[in-house]
C-alpha cells in the first residue's frame, strides 16, 4: 500500500473517508479500501508480502424464482465473451494456465469469481479473461441450452427415441436435491425467510429450471452484472496500481452509474411459532449401533511468516493396528473431538477449541509408497493451529484428548455414531464419483483396499460398530510445526511436553503385523542415524479385476474406471500425469460434459499409482458412456511444493526430478504410456457405478451388483 502511486488512485477511484487504509498486523498485512468515482464500484486490496495472488469480482444476485438464473447466468458468461469468443475459454485457461485456482461460485444472494496464481504475467492474463468474461458475455442461445436446459433424445442417434431433459446445471441440481441434508438446508432457508430472495432457490430447483428463458438469462445480466452493482478483491504481492489501471482501461472506463435495485430488505419477525414438515430422503438408516466400554518422536520444524499463527500437525502411525480394528479408525477420528475431555464436558471443550484455536481435527491417512505400489503407512493425521499467545492452551487441549476422552458418555457417543453414519450417507450424492473411483481400485493395490475400508462405501455401509479402545492402540508419531523464527522455541516446547504426556499414558503392545518394512524419513540421513518410518508390505494381496454397481435412489450416475499403473518415482508417473491433464481437458470434458449432458468429469493420475478415469451427475450409463472411458500438471506441481510433513520423506531431490520430468515429456511419451498402460488387456483395473436402477448391469454376470 505504501508503494502505491496515489495519482493513480484519484485518477478514478477514492479512498473512503474512514478506515481507507488500516493495518493488520496480525495477518501481517495492509487492507486499502476504495470506491470507483463513475460507477461506484467498491474495491478492497489486501497488500501482503505473499506471491499466490489473488483476485475475485462478485455482483449481488437476488433472483425472486426458483429457475436458477444466477447459477445458469455464472456458467454462460465463462462460455466466450466479446474479447475472448472462444467456446469455452474458463475451461482453455485450465489447462494453459499457471493458477492455483480458478472457480466460480453461485450463493442465495451473490455470485462471485476468483483466481490465484503465483505468476505475474498469468495473473494478468486471467484478470483480461475473468473482466471479458462477467462484463461482456456472449451469452449465446445454443450455451444458454446447453448450460442450462433443453429437450435431447434419450438416445441422440435415435430420433423416435423419447424426449429427456438435459443441462448441466440442470444435472447439477438434480444431484444436489438427492442430498437430504442440501434438502433440508434449502427448504429450512425458505421458511425461515419467505418475503424476499431467500425464499427461491438460486441454484435452481429442477421442476423449476425449464422455465428459465433465453431473454430472462439476458435481462438478469443486464440489471446485476454492472460495476454499480459489483465489489472487487485483490490480495498479494502484486502493485495494487497495476490492478486498478488494468480494471479501469478493460472494464470500468465503458460503464456510467447505475442503482440496481439489489438490495434485500429485513425480514419481518414471526409473531408466533409456524411449523412445517418436509420429506427427505434417508439412506442407510439403521438403529441406534451397539456400544462398547472403554478400554522419541521425530519433529519437522519449519520457520515462517504465519500471520501471528502456529501450526501443528502429528502423524500417529498405525501399522500394527490389528485387523479387526480398521474399520474404526474413521469413526474414531470424527467423534474424538467431539466428546469431552479431561475437566470439560463436550459444551466445554468446543468453546475452548474455538477461544483457543483455529481449529482440531482428527483424520485418517493412508500414505503409498513412493516407490514400490504394494508398500504404504496407515495412521491417522492431527492437525492443528492457534494464536501465539495461546500455544500452550492449545497443546493442553491435545494431551487431555488422548489421555482423558470422555469414552464413559454413551448417551453422547451414541448421538455422535448417528451423526456420523448420516453424514457419510449424504455425502454419496454430492462426492458419489470419489465414492466410485475408490471403489473401482480397491482390488488394484493394498492401499486402495485400505481406503475403501477407511473412506468408502465399505465405511457407509458398516457404520453400525464402534470400538472405543482405538486409543490405545496409537504407537508412533511424527510432527510438524510451522510458526514464526520468534516461536519455534517455544512451539519445541510445547511439542516435548504433549509427547511427554502422550508417553507417559501409552501401553505398550506386541506388534500384530509380521510384514512390517521400515525405510528412513530422510532417504540422504547417515545409514542407523535417522528416525524411521514403518510401512506395511501386503504380501499376499493380488490386484484383481472388479466391476461393482451399487443401486442407489438418485436421478444421476456416478462412475469411475480405476487402471493399476507405477508408483511416484517411476520415469512414467510424469508422463502419466500430464497425459491426464490432456484427456480431461481435450477429450473427456467434451464428451463427457458437452456431449453427455453430466456435471463433470475426467481423468487424473493418483500418489498411489491409480491412474481414474471419472465422471459424476451423468444422466445414464451403458456400453457407450463406458467405451468413452476407454478412448494443467506443472502449476499442481508448484502448487504443492510447499514442503509437507506427510511426505516428509519425499526430499525435495525427489520432488525436484518429479518437476523436471514433467518438464521433459514429450508426445511420443504419452502416446507411449497411453497404449502401456491404458490399453485394452493392458492392466489390471476395477470399475465402479452408483446411481439408479440399471437393469443391463443387473442382467450381466460380470457385476458385482450391491
Amino acid at each position: 500500500a505504501d508503494d502505491m502511486s496515489l495519482q493513480t488512485i484519484t485518477d478514478w477511484w477514492k479512498l473512503h473517508t474512514r478506515s481507507q487504509v488500516t493495518p493488520v498486523p496480525d495477518l501481517f498485512l495492509t487492507a486499502v479500501k476504495l470506491d470507483h468515482d463513475v460507477t461506484g464500484a467498491q474495491y478492497l486490496h489486501a497488500a501482503r508480502d505473499d506471491s499466490n495472488n489473488l483476485f475475485s469480482v462478485q455482483f449481488r444476485t437476488t433472483p425472486m424464482d426458483s429457475t436458477g438464473v444466477p447459477h445458469i447466468l455464472e456458467h454462460t458468461v465463462l462460455c466466450g465473451s466479446q474479447r475472448f469468443p472462444c467456446r469455452d475459454p474458463f475451461f482453455k485457461m485450465l489447462n494453459r494456465s499457471l493458477s492455483t485456482f480458478m472457480n466460480a461460485f453461485t450463493a442465495s444472494d451473490y455470485t462471485m469469481y476468483p483466481f490465484s496464481t503465483q505468476n505475474a504475467k498469468d495473473f494478468q492474463n486471467l484478470l483480461s479473461v475473468y473482466l471479458d468474461a462477467v462484463f461482456f458475455p456472449c451469452l449465446r442461445e445454443l450455451d444458454f441450452w446447453y448450460e442450462g436446459w433443453r429437450l435431447e433424445n434419450e438416445n441422440p442417434t435415435d430420433p423416435s427415441s423419447s424426449l429427456v431433459f438435459k443441462g448441466v446445471v440442470f444435472n447439477e441440481m438434480k444431484g444436489v436435491f438427492s442430498d437430504n441434508e442440501r434438502v433440508y438446508a434449502q427448504h429450512l432457508q425458505n421458511k425461515l425467510l419467505p418475503d424476499h430472495t431467500y425464499s427461491v432457490v438460486s441454484g435452481g430447483e429442477p421442476l423449476a429450471i425449464t422455465d428459465l428463458t433465453w431473454e430472462q438469462l439476458k435481462h438478469f445480466h443486464a440489471t446485476h452484472y454492472h460495476p454499480s452493482n459489483a465489489r472487487f478483491f485483490t490480495y498479494g504481492d502484486l502493485p495494487l496500481e497495476q490492478h486498478l489501471k488494468q480494471i479501469q482501461e478493460e472494464a470500468l472506463c465503458k460503464f456510467q452509474r447505475t442503482y440496481p435495485n439489489t438490495a434485500v430488505p429485513a425480514q419481518i419477525h414471526w409473531h408466533k411459532p409456524v411449523a412445517f414438515l418436509m420429506n427427505c430422503l434417508y439412506l442407510y438408516h439403521r438403529p441406534p449401533p451397539p456400544l462398547f466400554p472403554a478400554g522419541g518422536v521425530p519433529v519437522q520444524y519449519c520457520e515462517q511468516p504465519t500471520n501471528g499463527m502456529v501450526y501443528f500437525r502429528a502423524m500417529c502411525n498405525l501399522n500394527t493396528l490389528p485387523e479387526d480394528l480398521k474399520i474404526y479408525v474413521p469413526l474414531f477420528c470424527s467423534v474424538i473431538t467431539k466428546l469431552g475431555c479431561g475437566e470439560m464436558d463436550y459444551r466445554q471443550q468446543a468453546q475452548q477449541m474455538e477461544l483457543k484455536t483455529g481449529g482440531m481435527s482428527v483424520t485418517p491417512q493412508i500414505l503409498s509408497d513412493t516407490a514400490e505400489l504394494d508398500l504404504y503407512e496407515q495412521g491417522i493425521l492431527l492437525n492443528s493451529s492457534c494464536l501465539e499467545r495461546n500455544l500452550p492452551d492449545m497443546f493442553n487441549l491435545w494431551s487431555d484428548l488422548f489421555n482423558s476422552p470422555h469414552f464413559d458418555d454413551e448417551e453422547r457417543l451414541r448421538v455422535l455414531v448417528m451423526m456420523a453414519a448420516q453424514e457419510l450417507s449424504n455425502g454419496i450424492s454430492y462426492s458419489g464419483h470419489l465414492y466410485a473411483m475408490t471403489r473401482a481400485a480397491r482390488t488394484l493395490t493394498p492401499s486402495a483396499d485400505l481406503q475403501e475400508t477407511f473412506s468408502g462405501m465399505d465405511q457407509v455401509i458398516k457404520y453400525s460398530f464402534f470400538l472405543i479402545n482405538l486409543i490405545s492402540k496409537m504407537y508412533h508419531f511424527r510432527c510438524a510445526v510451522n510458526a514464526t523464527p520468534q516461536k519455534i522455541a517455544d512451539a519445541a516446547v510445547e511439542v516435548e511436553r504433549f509427547m511427554g504426556n502422550i508417553a507417559s499414558h501409552r501401553k505398550e503392545r506386541k506388534p500384530v503385523r509380521p510384514n512390517i518394512v521400515k525405510r528412513p524419513l530422510d532417504l540422504h540421513a547417515p545409514s542407523g542415524s535417522a528416525a524411521s518410518r514403518k510401512l506395511i508390505s501386503e504380501v499376499n494381496f493380488k490386484p484383481c479385476q472388479m466391476k461393482t454397481y451399487f443401486e442407489l435412489p438418485y436421478p444421476v450416475n456416478f462412475v469411475s474406471e480405476c487402471v493399476r499403473t507405477v508408483p511416484f518415482t517411476h520415469e512414467d508417473y510424469a508422463s502419466l500425469c500430464v497425459l491426464g491433464r490432456l484427456m480431461s481437458a481435450k477429450f473427456l470434458h467434451g464428451e463427457i460434459r458437452e456431449k453427455g449432458g453430466a456435471y463433470g468429469g475426467g481423468a487424473r493420475m493418483g500418489g498411489g499409482g491409480l491412474f481414474s478415469f471419472y465422471s459424476y451427475r451423468c444422466v445414464g450409463v451403458g456400453d457407450t458412456a463406458l467405451n468413452r472411458y476407454r478412448i494443467r500438471e506443472r502449476a499442481h506441481s508448484v502448487r504443492n511444493s510447499t514442503p509437507s510433513f506427510l511426505c516428509i520423506y519425499c526430499s525435495d531431490e525427489i520432488k525436484q526430478a518429479h518437476r523436471e520430468r514433467l518438464f521433459a515429456v514429450t508426445h511420443k511419451n504419452l502416446i507411449d504410456v497411453a497404449g502401456r498402460y491404458l490399453g485394452i488387456g493392458q492392466r489390471t483395473r476395477g470399475v465402479a457405478v452408483l446411481g439408479p436402477k440399471n437393469e443391463n448391469i443387473k442382467k450381466d454376470p460380470s457385476w458385482v451388483v450391491k
